[in-house]
């Protein structure tokens, strides 16, 4: 059995699909509802685009986020090898992921203060800016 989908060059919303198997053959059109009167009558509506809202970027954020802490367990869980690690005159061995975690913690934690501490310059030269 065999599929083909195509787009219908003669309608906007539609897709033909070619079904061919032992001994027969199928084309569908697959179109979305009221298309294909409207196609055929020539009559073409405004197309509405369903406004984007901050409940819909904070549900792609956890979902992203979702994503990332699962690669992260899968991550700790293949490098469990124990590596030492030495920090001025301190020295001691941890697992490998826990290393690379805690040093990914420490960066994001520096690059939220330097990150926090523009964003408060920039507030400061705006709201100088206003009162003069």
């Amino acid at each position: 059995m065999a599929f083909a989908w195509k787009r219908d060059r003669n309608r906007d919303c539609c897709f033909v699909v070619d079904i061919v198997g032992a001994g027969f053959s199928w084309l569908l059109r697959l179109c979305r509802a009221g298309a294909s009167r409207q196609a055929e009558a020539g009559v073409t509506g405004p197309t509405v685009k369903t406004p984007r809202s901050r409940a819909g970027a904070v549900w792609v954020g956890i979902c992203i986020a979702a994503l990332l802490l699962i690669v992260l367990v899968i991550f700790m869980l293949q490098n469990t090898r124990p590596v030492l690690v030495t920090f001025f005159s301190l020295e001691g061995t941890v697992p490998l992921a826990i290393a690379l975690l805690i040093a990914g913690v420490g960066v994001g934690l520096i690059a939220l203060v330097v990150g926090t501490v523009r964003i408060g310059q920039l507030r400061r030269r705006l709201s100088q800016e206003r009162r003069s």
